[in-house]
């Protein structure tokens, strides 16, 4: 199987961020990286304390980046083949890393589980790593923080892996924050 790890971007949710990680930990070891974007002292406090507690990487920037240009830094700077991107209110059932094992990873960069109709709006997506560093079409912003489909020639949406059946998706950050995230 390729190489890929799990990604999250996190703002002042140290919670949600706990709920995250207890879940993946749960069942796996897998690499996972956090991008947090909490801006104050206390939040990054708890957000560091949190993944060292469960073994993640973070990468503390001071600043809040938002949801999408923060997917955008965490694949941008992925040295893996895949990053499977999750929002920081969701949950990972078991199951999910053996569903990836048994998924033929298929032509495209990016493949969304969530509603897209004309957005890829993952409440997680896993994302070709080396072909979306190629790519013009980025991450930009919460609400439909990948792309609007029409910008790329890719095949952007699929749920060939079947993976929305492994994920809990709340409205954590959303709703306390609103989505001018």
């Amino acid at each position: 199987m390729e190489r890929f790890e799990v990604c999250s971007v996190n703002f002042n949710t140290p919670d949600l961020l706990e709920r995250l990680l207890q879940s993946i930990r749960a069942f796996s070891d897998i690499q996972v990286r956090i991008i947090d974007g909490s801006n104050t002292e206390e939040f990054q406090r708890l957000a560091k304390e949190i993944c060292q507690k469960y073994n993640a990487d973070i990468v503390q920037l001071g600043y809040n980046i938002h949801h999408g240009r923060g997917l955008d830094y965490a694949i941008s700077s992925s040295t893996l083949d895949w990053v499977l991107c999750v929002d920081s209110d969701a949950e990972l059932l078991p199951g999910i890393f053996e569903c990836l094992k048994f998924t033929h990873f298929i032509e495209g960069f990016a493949y969304d589980v969530g509603f897209c109709p004309d957005y890829v709006h993952p409440e997680f997506i896993l994302v070709n790593v080396p072909k979306y560093k190629v790519s013009k079409v980025k991450f930009r912003h919460h609400g439909a923080p990948a792309v609007h489909v029409n910008e790329s020639k890719d095949k952007l949406c699929t749920d060939k892996a079947g993976l929305k059946y492994f994920i809990r998706h709340g409205r954590g950050t959303c709703y306390r924050f609103g989505y001018a995230l």
